[in-house]
Formats: C-alpha cells, structure tokens, sequence
C-alpha cells in the first residue's frame, strides 16, 4: 500500500502469520488498549514510558534483571512506597535485602541498607546495616522502647558517659570493676547512700555521705568521708 493508509472500520484486523512490523511512525491504540495473549511484549530500544497512568501487574511479579529501580515523587504527603503482605498465613519476609558477597569484617564496605536526609544539599547518614557485618547510626542516636538486651560483646561506651534516669543499675553477675573515679554527691547520699550486701573494697575513696553495708565485709583503704561510716561487719 503506496499510500493512502489502512482504515478497518468494523470487524478488526487478524494476522495469522508473519506479524505486523512497523518501521516508522510507531502505532498508537486510541481506544481499547493493547492485548496481548501469548509470546508477551518486547521493547529493545528507549524502553517503556508510561505517561499520565500507573502500571498494575496482577500475577508474575517484576523483575529487573540487570539495573536501578528508581521512585521518585513531588508529592508531599504520601507513601513514597508501601510493601504488604496480605495473607493472614504469611510467615516469609516483607522486604529481605541480600548481598552475594560475603562479610568484609571492617567499617568501610558495602551497605545491605542505608538511609540518608538532605540528599540534594548537605547529605548526611541517619543509620546503615554494613556488610561488616555491623547495624551503625551515624547521627540522632538510638531509642529503644521496651528494653534492649545484649546476648554478646557487651557494651562499650567510648564517649558521653552512661546516665541512668531511673530504675538505677544491678548487676546481677561478674560483679562491676571501675578503674576510675567514682564520685557520688552527698545530696544522692542522702537519699539513697550505698547499700551492699557483699564486699566493697577499695584504696582510695571519697564520699559525701554515709556508706552502709548490710552484710559482708567493707575493706576500704584511706577513707574520707565527712558523715558517719556504719557498717555490720
């Protein structure tokens, strides 16, 4: 056909062999949408841009086999991107990020997970899961509703001391070893002093209040103290 085009206005158009190819001008379906029912849809060049519409997959998933994933949006108030799960039986993973490389054992490696604010200006790294492996935050700190516990390695406080706001401190085994100072004001001691039903041992010791051993025996070397020091033992 020279010129002039194609117009089928009723009934459709069927292509038992050979296919269709278009080698200029592309196709444009104005009505109806593109169906396609076996051998799916390959687009080698440019790729696939969807303009003024979302994409639904109901069954087979996506996958991108070599490449990003990028989502961006201009949106203020919005899920940038929901996960759900919404078997009532679900019992896998939501989101599960995996690396075939094995662990490095030190601080700058990869990053199975980070998470980064003012991107575009100043960026600056909230926390990161690192491939050491380590869980690290780098800025804002940690808070933890419910109790933390520590099954191993202990904790190792390097900078800005430890503060107890309530519920105080028990050790429970091991004991506690201080190679410091230990300075307790004498207005704490007043309310509270210190109580222990073990040893306390010592070389040199300064207090502001009262020392009170319930059992036990107090071995204190050089003591001052400018209150009374009772003891049962």
């Amino acid at each position: 056909m020279a010129k002039g085009g194609l117009t089928i206005t009723s009934g459709g158009q069927t292509i038992t062999a050979g296919g269709l190819t278009v080698t200029a001008g592309g196709a444009t379906v104005t009505s109806g949408g593109l169906y396609v029912t076996e051998g799916g849809a390959t687009v080698k060049d440019t790729g696939l841009y969807v303009l003024n519409a979302s994409q639904t997959i109901y069954n087979g998933g996506l996958q991108v086999s070599n490449g990003t994933v990028v989502v961006e949006t201009m949106r203020n108030r919005s899920t940038i991107m929901r996960v759900a799960a919404k078997g009532n039986g679900f019992d896998g993973a939501v989101i599960r990020a995996e690396s075939y490389q094995a662990a490095t054992g030190t601080d700058n490696t990869y990053k199975l997970f980070e998470a980064v604010y003012d991107a575009d200006g100043t960026p600056t790294k909230v926390f990161s899961i690192t491939g050491k492996p380590r869980t690290q935050v780098d800025s804002g700190g940690l808070t933890v509703v419910g109790g933390a516990t520590i099954r191993s390695g202990g904790l190792n406080v390097s900078a800005g001391g430890l503060d107890i706001a309530a519920g105080g401190l028990r050790v429970l085994y091991g004991g506690a070893t201080i190679y410091g100072d230990v300075n307790i004001p004498a207005e704490q001691l007043a309310v509270n002093g210190i109580s222990a039903t073990g040893v306390i041992s010592g070389t040199s010791a300064a207090f502001g209040g009262s020392i009170t051993a319930s059992a036990g025996v107090l071995t204190i070397a050089g003591v001052s103290s400018t209150a009374v020091i009772t003891g049962t033992s």
